[in-house]
C-alpha cells in the first residue's frame, strides 16, 4: 500500500464498479443505466453481466441498500 492510497485526492479519482465491487482509478470505463441510476461498470464483462442480470429479472442486485 502506498502512501496516497488513504488520502481524500486519491479515492476521488477512483471508483467502484457497481458489478463486481472492484476498485478501479480513474473515470470509470463503462456506465449503465439501471433502476434510472447510472451505474459505473470496470469494463465490458461486466456490463454484459448486468444486462444478463436485468433482461432475467435480477436487477435489484444493483439496488442500493443502506
Amino acid at each position: 500500500m502506498n502512501a496516497m492510497s488513504n488520502t481524500s485526492a486519491c479515492r476521488a479519482l477512483s471508483y467502484e464498479c457497481a458489478h463486481c465491487k472492484l476498485i478501479s482509478h480513474g473515470k470509470p470505463t463503462e456506465t449503465v443505466v439501471i433502476h434510472d441510476q447510472e451505474l459505473s461498470m470496470c469494463c465490458l464483462g461486466c456490463v454484459y453481466a448486468a444486462e444478463m442480470l436485468v433482461g432475467l429479472y435480477y436487477s435489484d442486485f444493483y439496488a442500493k441498500t443502506p
